[in-house]
C-alpha cells in the first residue's frame, strides 16, 4: 500500500504522537551519553522507540520500522549489559535517529517514498543488538525463524510451530504477552456490549483503541498467525455501527471466536509456538457479515456463543468434536422485552 492511501487523520495521529517521542528521544541520548549506565534512561528511550516502531508497523511504514528496528535491538542490548554504549555505539544510535528524522520530514511532506537507511548502519546496530560492538559488516538474521511445522495428530487440523525469537523479543516476552491477554479479555467485554443497542456506539469507539493497541503489540512479535486474527478483528469493527441487531447477532460471535483463538495463540507465545487452525471460513463469513452481507450459507443460531461459532465456521477446539448444526437462514429477531 503506497504512503498516499493512508486515511489522512491515522497518518497525522502518527507523526503528532510519535513525532513528540523522537523529539524526546533526540534529547534523551544527549542525556543518555552523558551517563551511559543510566537504565532508567535507557529503558526510556527504548520505550519511546518501541512505541515508534510499533506505530510504524500498523502504518506499514516499512524503511521507517527496519532503522527503528535494529536501533531498539542495540538500546535492549545495553539494557541488558550485553554491551556498553561508548561514544562509537552513541554515534550509531543518532545517525539513527536523524534517519528517522528524514523520514518523518517525508511524511510531513507527503512523500510517497521513505529514505532507506545505509545497508552499513542497519548491519552496525544489528551487530550491536546480538551483543557485538565489533562485527558491523555481515548482514543481520531475520528477527524469527521457524521450525518446519508440525501438525499433532488430534484431529482438529490445529498446527504448531516452534519459534526462535531474537534477545529483543524474548526478553520482552512475559511482560507484553501479560498486555495482549488484558487488552484480549477487555475486547470480549465489549464485543458483548455490542448486542445492546444501548451501549453499542460507546462499545464500538472503545473496541476502536483495544484493537488497534491489539495490532500495534502483536505486531511486535512479527508472529503471521496472530497477525491474521488481530489485523481480522480490526477490519470487521469498521462499519459495526452500521449494522442492526440481528447482523450483530451473526458478527459478534464470531468477533469472541477469534478473540478466543488470540488468547490461546498468546498462551502459546510465551512457550515460544506459534499456533494455527484453518480459519478460512471463519474469516471470510466475518468479513461478509461485517460489511452487512450474509455468511457464506453458514447462520448463526440465536444466542450463539464464541466456541459454537467458531465450531459451525469450520474450527475445531476438540478432538472428535462434531460441528454444531448451523442455519441456512436468517434466524427470527428476538422479541422485544417490555
Amino acid at each position: 500500500m503506497a504512503i498516499s492511501d493512508f486515511d489522512p487523520e491515522i497518518l497525522q495521529d502518527f507523526l503528532t504522537e510519535s513525532g513528540e517521542l523522537l523529539e524526546q528521544l533526540e534529547g534523551d541520548l544527549v542525556q543518555l551519553e552523558a551517563n551511559a549506565q543510566d537504565l532508567d534512561m535507557l529503558n526510556q528511550v527504548f520505550r519511546a522507540l518501541h512505541t515508534i516502531k510499533g506505530s510504524a508497523s500498523f502504518l506499514d511504514l516499512k524503511p521507517l520500522v527496519a532503522i527503528a528496528h535494529c536501533t531498539e535491538s542495540a538500546l535492549n542490548a545495553a539494557r541488558n549489559q550485553e554491551i556498553i554504549i561508548t561514544k562509537a555505539e552513541m554515534d550509531l544510535l543518532l545517525e539513527a535517529i536523524d534517519v528517522l528524522k528524514v523520514q518523518f520530514d517525508e511524511l510531513i511532506n507527503g512523500s510517497n517514498e521513505l529514505t532507506e537507511a545505509d545497508p552499513a548502519l542497519i548491519s552496525s546496530l544489528s551487530a550491536l543488538g546480538e551483543g557485538n560492538a565489533e562485527r558491523s559488516a555481515e548482514p543481520s538474521s531475520p528477527d524469527t525463524t521457524e521450525s518446519a511445522e508440525s501438525t499433532p495428530d488430534d484431529g482438529t487440523g490445529r498446527s504448531v510451530r516452534s519459534l526462535n525469537l531474537d534477545s529483543s523479543k524474548t526478553d520482552l516476552i512475559d511482560h507484553l504477552a501479560s498486555d495482549v491477554d488484558d487488552t484480549i479479555e477487555q475486547i470480549q467485554t465489549r464485543v458483548q456490549q455490542l448486542s445492546d443497542p444501548a451501549q453499542r456506539s460507546a462499545a464500538a469507539c472503545n473496541l476502536t483503541d483495544l484493537i488497534e493497541d491489539l495490532v500495534k503489540t502483536i505486531d511486535f512479535f512479527e508472529i503471521e498467525e496472530m497477525v491474521t486474527l488481530a489485523s481480522a478483528l480490526n477490519k470487521a469493527l469498521a462499519g459495526v455501527e452500521s449494522l442492526d441487531d440481528q447482523q450483530i447477532g451473526q458478527l459478534a460471535p464470531r468477533m469472541l471466536g477469534v478473540a478466543h483463538l488470540l488468547k490461546e495463540q498468546n498462551a502459546a507465545l510465551v512457550e515460544h509456538q506459534a499456533v494455527s487452525w484453518p480459519v478460512e471460513t471463519l474469516l471470510a463469513n466475518l468479513d461478509a457479515v461485517a460489511n452487512g452481507d450474509e455468511a457464506q450459507g453458514f447462520m448463526l443460531p440465536e444466542g450463539c456463543d464464541a466456541l459454537t461459532a467458531l465450531g459451525i465456521d469450520g474450527v475445531q477446539l476438540q478432538a472428535g468434536a462434531t460441528p454444531p448444526a448451523a442455519q441456512t437462514t436468517a434466524p427470527t429477531p428476538a422479541a422485544t422485552e417490555t
